[in-house]
């Protein structure tokens, strides 16, 4: 059958079957009109020499075709995303391990700058070792003598022992002051005479306090273990 616009009166060729036994919405590719049209009843009909062809774009969409196909350029675009979704997820995970490694290869200055983040190292099972760890003392003297101005002047002595096969960081020595009754007059922190000891070596170290009271009867000295 003929199909006529009401609006520009464009003509098309489209078969009544593709109408259904129904009223069917159509649109004219010429002017964007739309209106209902009835099947004709008289089936096909001779064609005028004038009359064009329906174009796809116009002809009624069959029942259960509510779907848009897929044109080719959006085909291709979905692809080209899809390639740059994996690109982007592969950039992604290269920056995760660039930082991974770098806060492996800097633990040690992690720690130090945060000491927190020691327990997540410890959990991660890459902790970076302990300063002092595997250091004890040995012949430890502390001697009070009274110097030319008449001040007692406490020196303690004793060696640091290393007792792994490999270097250890020696940390600071934390010196603490006693009275009789065991509470703390001062205490402080005296440098090693080095960083570092060597597998199950041994160094030397001494500290001195200046001014001793009577009332202090015992010194007690210390690694500070820190990450």
């Amino acid at each position: 059958m003929i199909l006529t616009c009401q609006n520009c009166h464009t003509r098309y060729l489209v078969h009544t079957h593709a109408l259904g036994p129904d009223w069917r919405r159509v649109r004219c590719t010429n002017c964007s009109h739309e209106w209902y049209q009835e099947p004709d009843d008289l089936g096909e009909l001779n064609l005028p020499d004038d009359v064009e062809p329906i174009p796809e774009a116009v002809r009624p969409i069959p029942e259960g075709s509510g779907l848009p196909a897929l044109p080719e350029d959006v085909a291709a675009a979905a692809q080209a995303g899809a390639g740059g979704s994996l690109a982007g997820y592969a950039a992604a995970a290269l920056l995760f391990f660039m930082i991974a490694g770098a806060l492996y290869t800097l633990r040690d200055t992690v720690v130090h700058q945060w000491p927190p983040s020691y327990k997540l190292y410890e959990l991660a099972g890459i902790a970076p070792p302990i300063a002092g760890e595997g250091l004890t003392f040995d012949r430890m003297t502390a001697v009070a003598t009274m110097n030319a101005e008449g001040v007692t002047v406490l020196d303690v002595a004793g060696k640091i022992v290393n007792l792994r096969g490999s270097e250890s960081h020696i940390p600071p020595l934390q010196m603490t002051l006693l009275k009789e009754d065991g509470s703390t007059f001062d205490a402080w922190q005296s440098e090693p005479p080095q960083q570092t000891v060597g597998p199950n070596g041994e160094i030397d170290f001494k500290a001195s306090y200046p001014s001793l009271p009577n009332d202090v009867k015992d010194v007690s000295v210390a690694l500070t273990l820190t990450p």
